[in-house]
This record gives C-alpha cells, structure tokens and sequence, in this order.
C-alpha cells in the first residue's frame, strides 16, 4: 500500500538517504570486495551475449545517457574516443570539479560506473561498455567521496543534488538517467516536481540499491515514484550477503543485475594503471541503464514508461506476464537484454509501473499536472491499447528482427570463464530452492 507523500513520508525518506549518501560506495570500491571469493572478471559480458548484439548492431547509437556520481578521469584509454561530456561545474558548493586526475574513492567509483557503459576496454581492468556508441554526459558531485559534505549548489532550499543533476539531464535532453550515490531529498515541491517532470518527459529513472556494509536495508531514491531500483548478482545468480552471509534481499528491488566480482578502473589511494576486484548495486545499475538504451536504439518511437514497462516483461530470458516477488530481493526478476530487445515496448501501455512506492514521492497528480503543464511532451496517440496478456507469449518477433533464435541462444548462453550454466535459471532455482528450504529468500 503506497503512503501518500508528507512530513512524515518524506522524513523517512530523507534520513533513510542521509544514511546512503555516506554508505552509498561501501561495497563498490575495490578495497570491500578484496575479499571476494572469485577473481574479477568481465563474465557479464558472455553471460549477456553482448558480442552478438552488438554484432546485430544494437550498441546504443544516439541514446543520450545521464550519469550522477562523485568525479570521473576523462582522460583513460578506456574514454578514447568516446562520446563522453563533463557537465560544467558541480553539484556541490563544496565541490571544486567533477573531473579528478586522483584516485579518491569517488573519482575510481564515478569513472568505472561510467566505463561501464562506454568502456574501449583499454587501460586499467580492460572494462567495456555495454552501449559503447551512445552519448553519456557526466554530471558529478566534486567531492572526493560521498559523505564528504554536499550543499546542492543551486536552489538548496528545494532541490538535492540529485534533483539539481536530474534538472540538468532533463534540460540537455536525456533519455535515461542513472545514479549510483544516494542523495537526501530536499522536498516534494523541488525534488517531486522534478522527478514528475521527468517522468512526464519520458526519461528513465535508475538507482542503484543499498549495499551490504552500508548499514542500511533501504536507499532513499528506491523509496520514490517512478525511480528504477537495481540490486547486484553473481556469476551464479545469488544476492549480495551480509555480514552473517545471508542473503542480502532488498524489498525494493525492482531488478538485478551483474554486479560482483567486476573489474574497476584504477584502485583507490593506488594509481590508474591498476585495477581491483569490484562489486555492489553501483556496477549492476549502469548496466541495466544500457540495456534500456539498447531498447530505446531499436525503438526510438517508444516512451520511457514503455521501455521500463517491456524492460519488466522480459526478464530472466523471457518475455512474460508481470510477476513482483519483493520479498525474495529479485523483483521483477533478472534483467535481461537479448529478451528484452526480443520484445516491442510500444505494445504497452504509456504508463510508469513503479508508481506505488513507500515514499509517494512525486504523487501521480503531480505527474498529471507535468504533463499538463506542458512540462512533459507525451507522444501525441502514442499510447496503444492495453497489451492482451494472453498474448504475450505468442508475441513473437517480425522475420526481419535482428535477433533470431541462434542469435538469442548466443545471447542468453553463459560462455564466461566464472560463470556456468544460465544465469537466469541459477537465479530462478536459488531463489525456490531457499524458499522450499524455508530459509531467507
């Protein structure tokens, strides 16, 4: 049940995410997953196929992406090349520059987040990007690490640093936004209006889930309206762990992704030629971004509800009738590309399923009110009727599709040198396997 936004809402909200701007990056850095059972390794890429997408020629040509993190190194081998912006100035008062030739916390975290989408696979850790072809503007806080200290530099009264860095993406024209910091909301007059804007204005909203070792159970932004909650998985398919190794599962969750054991760019305190083992939501999030991308290359006719809503009723390698399992801290299941870019978003109604969070924060008449204010520019009869969800699984692609049924089975197929069998299928197995057991889902 959905808690209209208040004083009390929206305080919830804001200690929850004062909390996870300081925890945000715990299990990101390379420094928390020395530890790690496995060796990083890129084994995300073959568990998703990506070779054999971008082989079909989906490699994020034109979509425009919005990253808020810390600070960045523009400057690798692994940006040669690219379309990547800086965005003047920061987010922060405190914050001198979104660019960092120091490996601080924040600037190793923000580049390899980044790298992640438009990677050359050069340099450091050799990290390639999911959507090498699109365009990513960067849109950093300035400070070194989050929890440094951040007065939003614009309006700090109403907006946080995310809602200023989601104000700025939605003027230059984005398309998805993701972040991997967490950000204390301001209020549901400055942040709400902007994320309803946003919402009204087709762009995806991603998040990146809290972390074990962060101490906290929830990351304010996973609370809001229309905000895409993503948590990381192994090579196997299983949740983070906390300290007494138990799953970690957030009921947050929307989706899940690769996250652990992933190589990062530079090492913290260390130097830019090195590179560690990584793992947390942060690497998971941009990744899910770029599979959103890849949908929106393929579809550019479709809206940003439309892209979320087929996003949903393909996961785990499948296209399917919505099923939501919050309890287990899958969500909606494992994001998955090659099912995904199997599916037409435009047959879904345009309409943000992610509007039923604790926090209520923007309320859906203020969404209404964007787009009839104009703020929004909803496609005109863009909207088609409610998909028949019989039909789903007879939806099959057109003869011309670039993806066949030796392309999906390349696609879906784990050939990583970690990774063994199907994700999808480990995830799905693990999940019923501890709930028959009766243990924690």
């Amino acid at each position: 049940m959905r808690v209209r936004a208040g004083t009390g809402a929206l305080g919830r909200v804001r200690h929850v995410a004062a909390a996870a701007l300081v925890g945000a990056l715990v299990a990101a850095s390379p420094a928390a997953a020395a530890g790690a059972a496995s060796a990083p390794t890129h084994w995300w890429w073959d568990t998703y196929g990506i070779d054999a997408l971008h082989e079909q020629g989906w490699t994020g040509d034109g979509v425009r992406i919005a990253v808020m993190d810390t600070q960045i190194n523009p400057d690798l081998p692994t940006f040669e090349g690219r379309d990547l912006t800086v965005a003047e100035g920061t987010l922060c008062e405190e914050g001198e520059s979104a660019v960092s030739g120091e490996t601080t916390r924040g600037a190793v975290h923000g580049t390899t987040v980044t790298a992640m989408l438009i990677g050359t696979g050069e340099g450091a850790g050799a990290v390639r990007g999911i959507v090498p072809d699109a365009e990513v503007t960067f849109y950093g806080l300035g400070v070194p690490a989050a929890g440094d200290g951040c007065t939003t530099r614009e309006r700090p009264d109403e907006l946080s640093p995310f809602g200023l860095a989601l104000q700025r993406a939605i003027d230059d024209g984005a398309q998805i936004f993701t972040t991997s910091v967490g950000s204390p909301l301001e209020s549901e007059a400055g942040d709400g209006a902007v994320i309803a804007e946003a919402i009204a204005k087709g762009v995806v909203i991603l998040n990146s889930t809290a972390n074990p070792g962060s101490g906290l159970t929830q990351n304010s932004l996973g609370l809001i309206n229309g905000v895409l909650a993503v948590s990381a998985v192994d090579s196997s398919g299983e949740l983070q762990t906390d300290d007494a190794g138990q799953p970690f599962a957030l009921q947050e969750t929307h989706v899940v992704a690769a996250g652990m054991a992933l190589p990062s760019v530079g090492v913290t305190a260390g130097a830019w030629e090195q590179s560690g083992s990584t793992s947390g939501s942060s690497l998971a999030t941009p990744l899910v971004a770029g599979m959103l991308a890849l949908s929106a290359e393929q579809h550019p006719e479709a809206t940003g509800n439309q892209l979320v809503q087929a996003l949903l009723h393909s996961t785990n390698g499948s296209i399917h009738d919505l099923t939501y399992e919050p309890e287990t801290g899958y969500g909606y299941g494992a994001a998955w590309p090659a099912s995904l870019l199997q599916d037409d978003p435009t047959r879904y109604p345009d309409e943000n399923p992610l509007m039923d969070r604790l926090g209520g924060i923007p309320t859906p008449a203020q969404v209404e009110a964007a787009l009839a204010s104009g703020s929004g520019d909803p496609q005109e009869d863009a909207t088609p009727a409610p998909a028949d969800e019989d039909e789903d699984a007879a939806a099959a692609p057109a003869p011309t599709d670039p993806l066949g049924p030796v392309a999906i089975a390349i696609a879906v197929g784990v050939v990583g040198v970690i990774a063994a069998g199907i994700l999808t299928v480990l995830i799905v197995t693990a999940r019923r396997k501890r709930l028959l057991q009766g243990g924690t889902p």
